[in-house]
């Protein structure tokens, strides 16, 4: 009952790792995954905006370690970075970036960890949003009329010297652009815009491709901040290979404890049998001969085969040694044979003898009432 119990959870685990397995090589139309990452092609993702600047003829990659160079001449993309994965030292590299003349686009709702790249004041405050539309020219806008967003905020504060890229009709802030060193910065309060979901609505394309920079720039969006990164090993695959291979693993092991009830030795070809009779009386006849009274051991046996010997040679057990020998001679036994019955012997070679002999008789007399019996069954008059 364990074996059969245990034998399904495995074939229920197999199925779930078969559905695993089959989801992730076959299910190529959604990639699901942190919000605004380019690797996302589900509504909250980028991957759109990925493939646009691709199309358009910028140059781009994704960042994925924290330490790699980044070029001044390139435009870097930071949206909604998760919070484990932004510390002082990846705003500091970003801060350097853009001082030497990198440009940054960074976005994403409650943005607190701006203050650390940016200089001067900057606050982000939750109000609701309507129709957005540039304010004042700029070459982030030159061929905006209108952008659909569903923003939940709006710039509060902003550094001194910044310019308003779209607003609604209350003058409520949702991108603004800055220069800051030899580099220029575009916040945004909402990244709607460039999502999956919206760059295809109004003129968000046109925004999307105004905010990296002039045609031709590098773009490099920032995966690391998604929790993506450039690792070895078991800690490279996606989070959805692992949770197959331990499934996998799973059901190997309650497959492996199912048939384990069924192993064991290997079993002899034919069932075990009791000892022959003739086995038998060897051994009882080697014991008897170790007891130091091979005559008094031997009797018995003598005995027995005496009266069977007289019974079939039509004798009596009691009749003298010559009558005895005489009827052991009719049936057909050997010198050595009589010899062990009748004669004077006692040795352990004696005591053998007339145990075989015993086990051949029986044996003999067993076949005979058999048939006699199967014989009167039919019938037939019993054998005289």
């Amino acid at each position: 009952m364990r074996g059969r119990v245990v034998t399904i959870v495995g074939v229920l685990l197999a199925v779930n790792v078969a559905f695993i397995v089959s989801d992730l090589i076959l299910n190529t139309e959604q990639v699901s995954g942190p919000a605004a990452s380019s690797y996302v092609t589900t509504g909250e993702g980028t991957a759109a905006w990925h493939d646009l600047l691709q199309q358009t003829g910028h140059e781009v990659s994704r960042r994925r370690d924290p330490a790699a160079q980044l070029d001044p001449g390139s435009t870097l993309i930071l949206l909604e970075p998760a919070p484990d994965r932004f510390d002082e030292a990846i705003a500091r590299t970003i801060r350097a970036f853009v001082e030497d003349g990198g440009r940054l686009v960074a976005g994403g709702a409650v943005p607190d960890w701006m203050s650390s790249i940016v200089d001067g004041d900057l606050a982000w405050a939750p109000v609701p949003i309507g129709a957005i539309k540039p304010v004042n020219p700029a070459p982030e806008t030159t061929y905006v009329d209108a952008v659909a967003i569903n923003s939940i905020g709006a710039w509060d504060r902003l550094p001194d010297g910044s310019e308003t890229l779209l607003a609604d009709a209350e003058g409520r802030v949702v991108a603004a652009a800055f220069d800051q060193g030899r580099g220029r910065i575009v916040l945004l309060a909402d990244v709607t815009a460039v999502m999956n979901s919206s760059i295809a609505a109004a003129d968000n394309a046109a925004f999307s491709l105004g905010i990296v920079g002039e045609d031709g720039r590098p773009v490099v969006f920032d995966e690391y901040v998604h929790g993506y990164a450039d690792e070895d090993g078991l800690t490279a695959l996606p989070d959805a290979w692992l949770w197959a291979f331990g499934l996998g693993a799973i059901a190997l092991i309650a497959y492996l404890i199912a048939i384990g009830s069924r192993l064991g030795p290997p079993e002899e070809p034919d069932r075990m049998l009791a000892p022959a009779r003739r086995r038998y009386l060897d051994a009882m006849a080697g014991m008897l001969e170790k007891t130091g009274q091979p005559e008094a051991a031997a009797a018995p046996i003598r005995s027995e085969v005496r009266r069977m010997i007289a019974l079939r040679g039509g004798r009596s057990p009691d009749d003298s040694t010559d009558g005895i020998s005489e009827a052991a001679s009719r049936l057909g036994l050997s010198a050595d044979e009589i010899n062990a019955v009748v004669g004077t012997d006692h040795d352990k070679e004696s005591l053998l003898t007339s145990s075989r002999l015993l086990a051949r008789l029986t044996r003999t007399q067993g076949r005979e009432e058999s048939f006699s019996s199967d014989r009167h069954q039919a019938g037939a008059s019993p054998k005289p």
